[in-house]
């Protein structure tokens, strides 16, 4: 893997929490590959988190994963870029994120340190074919905090490919975090967490 790229303010109702308007292109920014946490397909992990942030949230988002290089995609042939999807959580210290929007600044210091990007197991395409209207959750202490379906994004996976794909080069097992519908609010030590996706279904403890 060469990079993450993430899209922000994708889903209209969590733009709206935001008190933001659908954006006119894709609002992109990324997380470094070492931040990535990978919560194995069984129950009772345990995922330590970053003691720097003042508070952080849970962002709950489809995760594509490219299968080849590619610049310049056509929306057309952009889902053939994709090999794989699961879900994950992009979590973002969120009080330094609204000091960094209120100076103009990017989001890069409230969206990496560690294991600020969490993924579960990927499942390849072709064993998930409606992954585009399957429904994604998550729970925390078995209380729902966010649902929604990949189809409901302002941009879709084929849009999202396309449009990154003319401002970097798409590189083999790069991922793509697809935003986060609303709901979004604290994630803190000692909570459950449960994610499911279709055939996807995790659950592992925050420390």
């Amino acid at each position: 893997m060469d990079k993450i790229l993430c899209l922000g303010k994708n889903f209209p109702l969590h733009a709206e929490e935001l008190g933001e308007k659908q954006p006119p292109f894709p609002v992109i920014f990324a997380k470094f590959p070492s931040v990535l946490f990978e919560v194995e397909p069984y129950s009772g992990q345990r995922v330590e988190l970053s003691s720097k942030p003042q508070e952080i949230h849970h962002e709950l988002e489809v995760v594509l994963r490219i299968s080849r290089s590619g610049s310049d995609i056509a929306e057309r042939d952009a889902l053939h870029f994709i090999d794989a999807v699961t879900v994950g959580l992009d979590l973002t210290d969120r009080p330094l994120q609204d000091v960094l929007k209120k100076k103009g600044h990017p989001w890069t210091l409230a969206k990496n340190f560690c294991n600020a990007a969490i993924v579960g197991p990927f499942v390849p395409i072709n064993e998930f074919s409606d992954f585009l209207d399957e429904p994604f959750s998550l729970e925390i202490d078995q209380a729902l905090k966010q649902r929604a379906k990949l189809s409901e994004a302002f941009f879709g996976p084929a849009q999202a490919i396309s449009y990154l794909s003319k401002h970097f080069e798409l590189l083999e097992g790069d991922l793509v975090f697809m935003g986060t519908p609303t709901g979004v609010g604290p994630l803190k030590r000692e909570q459950i967490v449960c994610l499911k996706y279709g055939p996807i279904d995790i659950t592992f403890q925050t420390v």
